[in-house]
This record gives C-alpha cells, sequence and structure tokens, in this order.
C-alpha cells in the first residue's frame, strides 16, 4: 500500500490539510475501538526462572517498613512504643502479640489491606526459603520435586502457573525447532 492508500480521512481546518494514517485513532470511533495495543507483555517465564523470583513477582514492597513507621503511618500512631522502634514488621507478622498486647488494635492491624501485603511477602518469602532448603532454585526443580504438598498453598499455585507458562513457552520453541517447511508449497504466493 503506498502513501496516498494509507491516508483515510482527510480534515480540513482553517485551510490546512491534516491526514490520518488508516488503522491510526480515530476521534469519531468509540474509545475501545480507539485504543491500540502498542505491544502485548510475554510471559517471562522459563524453566530456568528462579523459584524466589516467581513467588516475589508483582508483590511492590520496597522493604519492610519497621513496626513504630507502621503504626504512624496506618493506624495514627496507636501502640508505638519506644521498645518496638527497631521491630520490622516482618518480625510483628510473625507473633503479633508480642510486640503489642492490645488485642483490639492486634485485630486492626492485621486486617488493613497494608498488613496483609506485607504478611503475603513474608509467608512466600519463606516459602521460598524452604524450597532453597531443599534443593529448589528453579522452576525446573519445581517440576521434579516430589513433596509439594508440604509447600504453601498459594506459593504452589504461583509456582504451578509459571511452570505452566514455561513449559508452554518450551512446546513452542520445539515445535519451531522441528517444523517442517515443504518445498514449493509457498511459490504459488509469489
Amino acid at each position: 500500500m503506498n502513501e496516498e492508500e494509507e491516508l483515510a480521512g482527510v480534515e480540513h481546518t482553517h485551510g490546512e490539510v491534516m491526514s490520518r494514517r488508516e488503522g491510526e485513532n480515530d476521534p469519531d470511533q468509540p474509545p475501545a475501538v480507539r485504543a491500540r495495543v502498542e505491544t502485548v507483555p510475554q510471559p517471562r517465564w522459563t524453566l530456568n526462572s528462579r523459584v524466589r523470583e516467581v513467588l516475589l513477582d508483582g508483590l511492590n514492597i520496597p522493604e519492610t517498613p519497621k513496626l513504630n513507621d507502621f503504626l504512624r503511618n496506618n493506624v495514627g500512631g496507636r501502640g508505638v512504643v519506644d521498645s518496638n522502634e527497631n521491630v520490622t514488621m516482618e518480625a510483628f507478622v510473625v507473633n503479633p502479640a508480642v510486640f503489642i498486647q492490645d488485642k483490639e488494635l492486634i485485630r486492626l492491624i492485621t486486617a488493613l489491606p497494608a498488613y496483609k501485603r506485607v504478611e503475603v511477602a513474608n509467608n512466600l518469602n519463606e516459602a521460598a526459603y524452604n524450597l532453597e532448603e531443599a534443593g529448589v532454585y528453579s522452576l525446573q526443580q519445581w517440576d521434579e520435586f516430589t513433596e509439594k504438598e508440604r509447600i504453601l498453598l498459594m506459593a504452589r499455585g504461583k509456582l504451578d502457573g509459571a511452570l505452566n507458562i514455561a513449559k508452554g513457552k518450551q512446546m513452542f520453541v520445539s515445535q519451531l525447532a522441528t517444523s517442517v517447511v515443504m518445498e514449493g508449497a509457498y511459490e504459488s504466493v509469489y
């Protein structure tokens, strides 16, 4: 298709000619039609992907906050005491009653989405540690691991999902490598 054929509508504005290429966003079309997907994200998991990377993917917890900072930011400072100044949320998640005796405050804290994110990250970190202790570092090793039932259900789900993606990718690559090109089959196209 040449340049002139690509030009779809032509709009005139104050004597100027403005052109739009066919397929470009048309303001007369509904938003769903106008929207274009520039790139489709491809699954990034392979059989060599690290289990820790898979488990912690998408958690977006930059650094585990200190308990008192968490309390100041999420419950207006209730429960802040000097003795907890250097306690991490990671330690608090393990046993909240050690650091805060007010059961109502503990219930409030543990119901917060910010707490749940820290708790999930802590649990998945622990699952990654347990897998590494068992010698499982990659998705390939996870596939061969025979004691999956002792791993946290959420971690198993993430790892199995990533493994399915990796296996699908591997199958696609092997199909490409073994595909047969028939001589002369495409000559009629020219």
